[in-house]
């Protein structure tokens, strides 16, 4: 019995220093900022367009990031939208983005960039 708990004690112990030596990300979220975004429509397809930019991680790593732009008008009804994915954004580090819209529509007033570091997470 003794054996078994110092078993147990040693796997938690274990589980516990691996959680908090790898940058866990529940104690150290990634933190994604945008820069430098530009929408742009496509001159040759008709109904698509490209949002393009800067995304910075000053947080923790993101083994995986979604991110998605919504296009949306001056009531706040999205009128279009489109996403894209990364792995391995590590801290400090910046990468340019590009996202194909295809259902673009050319009313739009405002945008929203959003992010998430689970699959199949951001709203459309």
């Amino acid at each position: 019995m003794v054996r078994r708990k110092l078993y147990l004690y040693t796997c938690i112990c274990l589980v516990l220093l691996s959680v908090f030596t790898s940058g866990c990300s529940l104690l150290n979220p990634p933190k994604i900022t945008f820069s430098d975004i530009s929408i742009i429509r496509d001159p040759y397809i008709s109904g698509w367009a490209y949002a393009m930019g800067t995304l910075k991680n000053s947080g923790g790593h993101a083994n995986y990031l979604e991110v998605a732009i919504k296009l949306k008008n001056d009531s706040g009804t999205i009128l279009s939208t489109g996403w894209t994915n990364f792995l391995n954004i590590g801290k400090g580090e910046s990468r340019e983005f590009e996202i194909v819209i295809m259902n673009y529509k050319p009313s739009w007033t405002k945008y929203e960039l959003v992010w998430s570091t689970s699959a199949f997470s951001v709203a459309q």
